[in-house]
């Protein structure tokens, strides 16, 4: 029997959000109907609240579970082959061509690509091709920033234990790494976007706001209220800067041997050892 070929009603958009971000999800879905507008892809966002609002999209909660038990559970609940994953802090502020996610989404369909990354993120410099295979030794080089995944096979490289966002993100990147070279199913199929066709802010870093985003924004024209939710000081936006520069700067055998000779025994901790 021929296999039927996909359409767009393939692909979803899933959120991926929690009752402590409740506040910013209004935002995400304000501004995602502001700067794509046009977009006709379903949409879903999961939850762990028991009692979700209805803000945009099919809610889907798993009030018991932790991340990655809800990422698992609300992928299993999809038809869709494949999904443009998006966490709720994710605040668009440029234009999304839908015709060119459109034919990105026909390339990965009929490429059979398993992870094609939306944003140049970690930056990776001196790119010939605005489309690049991910290097397997690129730290994080499969993450949880906005990308187009097959869903089977992000299921696949999941913990399985229930965890929290950063132990899921360090576990698949490794995972990636680790089975490169023995899986000849993943060579050529996960991949990054020069071009970065879907651009966003990161509204919330540390579970506070971040204020360059939020001047962004407003300067932009819209305002984020800060409410309840604190925002980052000075000096924390110090110390991020100083850790950024260090990780793109530092070479890796040196950097590990900071992290887990010096750094571990004055009391710091760390989700990886590299």
């Amino acid at each position: 029997m021929e296999k039927k070929s996909q359409t767009i009603d393939d692909v979803a958009i899933v959120v991926l959000t929690c009752q402590k971000y409740s506040d910013i999800l209004q935002h995400f879905f304000i501004l995602l109907n502001k700067y794509w507008p046009d977009c006709n892809l379903k949409k879903y966002v999961i939850t762990d609240d028991p009692n979700p609002t209805e803000l945009g999209g099919n809610r889907l909660s798993y009030p018991e579970l932790n991340w990655s038990g809800r990422l698992k559970s609300g992928l299993k609940d999809l038809y869709e082959k494949h999904i443009i994953l998006l966490l709720d802090d994710y605040l668009l502020f440029r234009e999304i061509d839908n015709e060119k996610i459109h034919n990105i989404i026909s390339f990965i369909q009929k490429e059979r690509i398993l992870y094609y990354r939306l944003v140049n993120i970690p930056l990776e410099k001196h790119t010939e091709s605005e489309i690049c295979e991910i290097n397997p030794e690129r730290r994080y080089g499969v993450n949880f920033q906005a990308a187009i995944w097959d869903k089977d096979w992000l299921l696949s490289i999941l913990p399985e234990e229930d965890v929290t966002a950063w132990k899921s993100e360090v576990f698949i990147a490794q995972k990636y790494r680790n089975n490169y070279n023995s899986n000849t199913k993943i060579v050529g199929r996960c991949l990054y976007d020069v071009s970065e066709p879907l651009v966003y802010l990161n509204g919330i870093i540390k579970g506070q706001w971040y204020p360059k985003s939020i001047l962004t924004l407003k300067n932009s024209g819209y305002n984020i209220p800060q409410g309840n939710r604190k925002t980052l000081s000075n000096r924390e936006l110090i110390y991020m800067f100083i850790v950024k520069i260090i990780r793109q700067n530092l070479p890796d055998r040196f950097r590990v041997f900071l992290k887990n000779k010096i750094l571990h025994k004055l009391g710091f901790n760390f989700f990886s050892d590299d």
